[in-house]
């Protein structure tokens, strides 16, 4: 997909997709309204090829053209893609400019003006360039959270509290590496941290400072920092082992979803079965789609055939979390086993997920 617009206030935003058909649309348009949720956009117009094949069931149709969020709309591939010659700047304000690259069409830069609010707002449209550049939405979270975690250390400790100079974060695909640098020009801080960190130490002592420079290593990033000409540059970079092929066959994943059910009418059941690493997350995410942006809708995720979570299916939990939370429902996660909540435990999330035993009774990680 190919961010078109946005507007200067972020109540709308335009995106072209390129999906030859409306089953590979429908992924796109489900990762990038869970991605976008930090926003609350009032308008997410979407142009689809008119010549996209329809290999979906009606009813999928309307649930989309049903929501009041969405605008679908078309565009004729044989009479030109329509926007790529007005690449370049997408977004301007007086403290935020979005650019596309008019030589390449996957990469974008942001330069933000630093200040309190320049983590959040960054950081969420990381999130969705994410998404937009053909990437699952677990990895859309963890390039959010990678940025917010950097920019937050910048303005906290690299401007000491100032504000003024400008922040550049640029987004860049390569083959299925993404790569996220991020330039500033204030003091010198290095956010790499030592691959010796001792997490349980470093928890019980009760710091908060780099707490989620490491996470950021955890989750299997590769990290660098230099210091060149009075700037500060920091590049991670991950590789989607081919995640981002979106067209692959759910089939070819060792986990396995059943539902959402509904149950006694107010929860949604959802079974789970298998190994949630990469390519389950992408399973776990369409399978959730029906249930994004609708209103406190509570839903229980049956763990107890889980065998094993990656930091992928970890950044897939956080952001479907995260976007039912904030429409006034919740998600618990019943029968988690010992090992995959070490995994939870690890990554200093035990109070952020809902967890029950067997008979639904509240537990923590």
């Amino acid at each position: 997909m190919i961010l078109e617009k946005i507007e200067s206030d972020f109540s709308s935003m335009t995106v072209r997709s390129d999906a030859t058909s409306w089953r590979a649309a429908v992924r796109e348009i489900t990762s990038l309204l869970m991605a976008s949720r930090e926003f609350r956009l009032r308008k997410l117009r979407v142009l689809v090829n008119r010549d996209c094949v329809d290999d979906i069931d009606p009813s999928i149709h309307a649930s989309f053209r049903g929501n009041p969020l969405l605008e679908i709309g078309h565009f004729d591939e044989r009479g030109g893609r329509g926007g790529d010659t007005d690449a370049g700047e997408i977004c301007r304000r007086d403290d935020l400019v979005i650019v596309r690259s008019r030589v390449d069409g996957r990469k974008y830069r942001i330069e933000a003006r630093g200040s309190g609010r320049c983590p959040g707002v960054v950081s969420s449209l990381a999130g969705i360039l994410t998404c937009l550049l053909g990437f699952p939405g677990y990895m859309a979270f963890g390039a959010r959270f990678c940025v917010y975690e950097l920019l937050s250390n910048i303005v906290e400790y690299g401007m000491s509290g100032g504000e003024g100079g400008w922040i550049t974060v640029t987004l860049d695909v390569r083959g299925e590496t993404l790569t996220i640098r991020v330039r500033d020009p204030f003091r010198e801080f290095n956010p790499v941290i030592n691959k010796e960190f001792d997490l349980v130490r470093y928890l019980d002592s009760g710091m908060t400072r780099g707490l989620g420079l490491m996470m950021i290593q955890k989750m299997d990033h590769r990290m660098s920092y230099s210091r060149r000409e009075g700037f500060n540059e920091t590049i991670i970079s991950r590789v989607s082992a081919g995640d981002s092929a979106m067209e692959r066959e759910d089939a070819m994943s060792s986990f396995t979803v059943s539902g959402p059910q509904m149950k006694d009418g107010l929860v949604h059941r959802v079974v789970l079965s298998g190994e949630l690493d990469a390519k389950g997350a992408l399973v776990l995410e369409q399978a959730m789609s029906p249930l994004i942006g609708m209103k406190t809708v509570n839903v229980v995720l049956e763990f107890g055939s889980v065998t094993f979570v990656s930091s992928a299916g970890v950044g897939m939990l956080l952001g479907l979390v995260s976007s039912i939370r904030r429409e006034g429902g919740e998600i618990v996660l019943r029968e988690v086993s010992p090992e995959v909540r070490s995994v939870f435990s690890l990554l200093n999330l035990d109070d952020f997920f809902s967890l029950a035993d067997a008979a639904g009774n509240r537990t923590h990680a």
